[in-house]
């Protein structure tokens, strides 16, 4: 009895949603039909403007609409605004209603660049700092990474300094909280190679500032105490796959590699497939004998890295035993296809390009 009043009421709900949606849709198409009138007719008015509002709240990702309030704006209400400052604030606010509802439009942050890139007083600090917030809603939006990267790339112009050591902190700063946050990690990656590029021509504002410029003191410098820094991470948490392709990067990647010593970079590479190999150990203990994927994935990957750029064929393990290095890649590739079967051909593929 009960199943059939609800059948009977169910139904009933959808027929007033469909009855709802219905003239929504009438609604939405209605605008739509009007504002394409004023385009076609190049209706610059504030009434247009009002009505490419009105659209763009109904649906932010409508392009066409967005590309015409631009026009109205540059046409009409800037050169007849009292405040321009105050009209692009005004502005500001609606593209950040808009990124409430939907923070991964295209759009929405491709208007909101136009806007600081037009308005002649823009306050890129206040702009990084409302990035901050953002950023802390969703860590990983990789719209509002790339949009952060904008607005340090026009706070630098405006100001003629270097951000890096700043932004190279913010990393720092997120990745204590969650070392999971792969898009904080992927900013680091360039944020190292540019402040490599510019440190003799960086200044320090602050006891901080100085303390991470030293970590940049030589490649082989950094790169020491940066895998010690992540050490800790892999450790506790030895699945995490973020921390391990930021690790796989640091130790295979030819910016690194071309800019340390070969002897020490090889000596270095040694210990860490040496370190891999321990914590693998330890995770088998605790998975009944399963290796750890991760361990044999960054631990293969570096070995090939000694093979083709190094021509290293062999290496002593912490057993003191010496290893083929191609018969170790082999070895761990068989074992990720039965522990990672999902890759399987992958696995295989490195094997035919590789010779084995």
């Amino acid at each position: 009895m009960h199943g059939v009043k609800r059948q009977k009421y169910d139904a009933e709900l959808r027929k007033r949603k469909l009855a709802k949606d219905v003239a929504k849709i009438e609604n939405y198409r209605g605008l739509t039909n009007q504002f394409f009138i004023k385009r076609d007719s190049n209706d610059h008015s504030l009434e247009t403007f009002k009505l490419t509002s009105t659209i763009l709240n109904i649906n932010p990702e409508f392009y066409t609409v967005w590309n015409y309030r631009r026009e109205i704006l540059l046409g009409t209400l800037i050169p007849n605004s009292q405040s321009v400052n105050d009209l692009f604030d005004t502005e500001l606010n609606f593209t950040m209603a808009q990124l409430k509802k939907v923070p991964k439009c295209y759009w929405v942050w491709t208007h909101r660049q136009w806007c600081l890139e037009t308005n002649p007083y823009s306050n890129f600090t206040k702009e990084i700092f409302i990035v901050n917030k953002l950023l802390e809603l969703d860590s990983r939006n990789f719209h509002g990474w790339h949009y952060r990267r904008y607005v340090i790339g026009l706070l630098e112009k405006q100001t003629g300094k270097s951000q890096s050591l700043k932004e190279f902190q913010y990393t720092t700063k997120l990745i204590n909280k969650n070392f999971s946050n792969y898009s904080a990690l992927h900013n680091r990656t360039k944020l190292i190679e540019k402040i490599f590029s510019e440190k003799t021509t960086i200044e320090a504002d602050n006891e901080e500032d100085q303390k991470n410029l030293e970590l940049f003191r030589t490649k082989k410098h950094f790169l020491e105490k940066e895998i010690n820094y992540f050490k800790n991470a892999i450790y506790t948490d030895p699945d995490d796959q973020s921390v391990w392709l930021y690790l796989n990067w640091l130790l295979t990647s030819d910016f690194f590699s071309s800019g340390i010593d070969a002897k020490e970079f090889v000596d270095l590479l040694v210990l860490q497939i040496n370190e891999i190999d321990e914590l693998n150990e330890l995770e088998k203990e605790d998975n009944n004998g399963i290796d750890n994927k991760w361990c044999l994935k960054v631990k293969s990957s570096i070995e090939l890295a000694l093979v083709n750029k190094f021509s290293i064929e062999k290496m002593v393990n912490n057993e003191g035993q010496e290893i083929t290095l191609k018969e170790d890649i082999l070895k761990a590739i068989e074992l990720l296809k039965i522990a990672d079967p999902k890759r399987i051909n992958r696995y295989i593929e490195i094997q035919k390009n590789i010779g084995l």
